[in-house]
């Protein structure tokens, strides 16, 4: 998904770094009651439509209406169109986890969505670094998306998921370098596959 849809921060969980990536920056109000984001210019989803606190407080608006609730978050402001504050009903600094990393922004092209939970989306728009070429239930393509806003179109042209019935038709993918990357369960991964080309597979 995070090829597609992007965060407004990432932040490294082994060690707590948070990284800028749709927000530049972050800072909290004294007693940790409010978060301010500090949001990236020049940003645009793949449909050209440009990126800024109104796509925030859209994605934001949206869960609130399908789960009913913010959870600790009181009210969120618009600032100005790269600013944008979130309130909170006691201090929370945990928080920054969840509203930076881990909601993925959307466009307003979402509101006249009647059902978002149950609705097929056949053309995803975000922020992220490759769209939509095609899906079945068997293959999904991504193109590399060519305004991306960082550094523009990525090098690697096309990123391919296949599903495969079990983890040793996987494994044996990756064996024969049918398959350049998978998350599989392999119990002898270093004999299988790390073995048969020590300079290329880790």
């Amino acid at each position: 998904m995070g090829l597609i849809y992007e965060p407004l921060l990432q932040i490294n969980t082994y060690n707590g770094t948070v990284i800028p990536w749709l927000a530049t920056g972050y800072s909290w109000n004294s007693n940790a009651t409010v978060l301010t984001l500090y949001l990236r210019h020049n940003v645009t989803f793949s449909n050209g439509v440009p990126f800024n606190a109104s796509s925030v407080l859209f994605t934001f608006n949206e869960q609130k209406k399908l789960f009913d609730e913010w959870g600790a978050i009181k009210s969120i402001y618009e600032v100005n169109p790269y600013e944008v504050q979130f309130n909170f009903t006691s201090p929370n600094t945990e928080y920054l986890f969840y509203v930076g990393s881990n909601v993925m922004i959307l466009p307003q092209q979402f509101q006249n969505t009647s059902n978002p939970v149950s609705e097929i989306i056949k053309n995803p728009i975000g922020t992220g670094p490759y769209i939509l070429e095609s899906f079945s239930p068997q293959k999904i393509i991504l193109t590399a998306n060519p305004n991306y806003w960082q550094k523009g179109e990525p090098k690697i042209k096309n990123v391919v998921y296949i599903d495969y019935t079990s983890n040793s038709a996987l494994t044996l993918a990756l064996q024969t370098g049918q398959v350049e990357w998978a998350s599989v369960f392999a119990p002898n991964i270093t004999t299988l596959f790390v073995s048969k080309n020590p300079e290329y597979n880790h």
